[in-house]
């Protein structure tokens, strides 16, 4: 057996420490800076592996129906998710919209395909090849899915038009209110340390 089974490492100071079991919901600390080695998510990984699933619904919805729709005078415009990308290509900001498409949309989708990924292998115990480097990437992915900063704008936006033109919330504006509650209970209940962890078990 390796010297090194059983320790981890602070993610902040590199001080070494022997992992013991905790109790139900219990959290371990670095002795030196107080920074959070691992905590005892019992059942984490179910939670994480739904969460993630019914996300993907709602991304899916999210994208599919109207987000908001503009009624003034006689004219009436549908929007959709994609309608400020498509907008920002049509005036000749590519740039800006394949930000905004990878912000919103592609990375959102990525993480949330491979934390089902992950989680789902931890959980039945596969070791499928590539399951180290999509745990990598999802970690990565999670401070590119701006979904929080996006429908925060959007309403900053709502609330100036409302003046100009009644503006109604579509199907899509509560779906994707509610993929944002769901990413961050996700998030929560998914401890990326416990999982590179389970990673270095054999497999059931």
């Amino acid at each position: 057996m390796s010297a090194s089974a059983g320790l981890i490492a602070c993610h902040d100071c590199d001080l070494l420490h022997r992992r013991v079991p905790l109790p139900p919901r219990g959290t371990a600390r670095c002795t030196r800076c107080g920074s959070r080695l691992y905590r005892d998510l019992r059942g984490g990984t179910e939670r994480a592996l739904a969460l993630s699933l019914a996300a993907i619904v709602l991304l899916v919805v999210a994208n599919s129906f109207p987000f908001l729709t503009f009624k003034m005078g006689g004219l009436v415009e549908q929007n959709h998710l994609a309608s400020g990308v498509v907008e920002l290509f049509d005036q000749g900001y590519w740039e800006l919209a394949c930000l905004v498409c990878f912000a919103i949309v592609i990375a959102p989708a990525l993480r949330l395909g491979l934390l089902v990924f992950v989680t789902a292998s931890l959980r039945f115990g596969w070791r499928p090849p590539g399951l180290g480097p999509a745990l990598k990437l999802a970690g990565r992915l999670q401070e590119w899915a701006m979904l929080d900063v996006f429908l925060l704008g959007s309403l900053v936006a709502i609330i100036k038009l409302s003046d100009l033109a009644h503006v109604a919330l579509g199907t899509s504006m509560y779906a994707f209110g509610a993929l944002i509650v769901l990413l961050a209970a996700a998030n929560s209940a998914f401890d990326s340390h416990e999982a590179w962890h389970a990673l270095e078990q054999p497999p059931c």
